[in-house]
C-alpha cells in the first residue's frame, strides 16, 4: 500500500533522498490506464478511486498521489501541478507534471513516464533539478520561439527583453499580447518560470 511506502522511509535520508525514494517505490506500484490518458479534470472524479485501489491511473492522478505522499511525509515545501500552456503546438498540452520544491530547489517529476523504467530497474529519466537561471532563460526563449500565435517581430522583442533580464516589461508585453490575440499565451506558466 501507499502508506507502507511512507512508513518504510528511514529517518537518516535527506529530504531529496526521501522524495526520490517515494518516487521509485510508488512508480513500481503504478500503471497507466490508456482509457484515462487524456481525461480532463472535470472527468476525474469518477476515476479517482481507481488509482487508490489498484494503482491504475493517468498522469494527473499519479502526480497528485505523489505530491500527497510527499506532503504527508513533510518532504516538500511546496509543489505545482503544471500543464504545458496553449499556443505551444510542439508540446503535449494535455500532460501534467509535478514540480516539487525540496530544500529550496525545484525538481521536475514525470512519474507516469518513469513507471516502466522503475519496474525494469532502469535509471529514472524524468526526475531532475530544474532551477537554474540559464535553463529558465533558455526555456523562456524556446517557449516564445515555438509559439505560432505570436508574430516574428513581437517574438524578437520578447526575446530581447528576456536576454536583458527585463522580466517585468516582458510580463506586461505578454499580457498585452494575450488581450490583442484574445487567447491564452501561457502568462501564468511564464510567471512561474521567472
Amino acid at each position: 500500500s501507499y502508506r507502507q511506502v511512507i512508513d518504510s522511509i528511514t529517518p537518516d535520508l535527506s529530504n531529496l533522498e526521501k522524495a526520490y525514494y517515494i518516487y521509485n517505490k510508488l512508480g513500481i506500484q503504478l500503471y497507466e490506464n490508456n482509457s484515462l490518458v487524456y481525461n480532463h479534470i472535470e472527468n476525474l472524479d469518477m476515476y479517482y478511486s481507481t488509482i487508490r485501489h489498484n494503482g491504475v491511473g493517468n498522469c494527473r492522478q499519479m502526480s497528485e498521489l505523489y505530491v500527497t505522499m510527499l506532503t504527508m511525509s513533510n518532504v516538500i515545501e511546496r509543489f505545482y501541478l503544471t500543464r504545458k500552456p496553449v499556443g505551444v503546438e510542439e508540446l503535449d498540452l494535455r500532460h501534467i507534471d509535478a514540480i516539487i520544491q525540496v530544500d529550496g530547489k525545484l525538481y521536475m517529476t514525470d512519474i507516469i513516464r518513469d513507471t516502466v523504467n522503475m519496474r525494469a530497474g532502469i535509471k529514472n529519466m524524468k526526475f531532475g533539478y530544474i532551477d537554474t537561471a540559464e535553463k529558465r532563460i533558455y526555456e523562456l526563449i524556446k517557449f516564445i520561439n515555438v509559439n505560432r500565435t505570436i508574430k516574428p517581430d513581437q517574438k524578437n522583442r520578447l526575446i530581447e527583453l528576456i536576454k536583458q533580464n527585463k522580466f517585468e516589461e516582458f510580463i506586461i508585453c505578454i499580457g498585452k499580447l494575450e488581450k490583442e490575440y484574445a487567447t491564452d499565451l501561457g502568462l501564468e506558466f511564464l510567471k512561474r518560470k521567472l
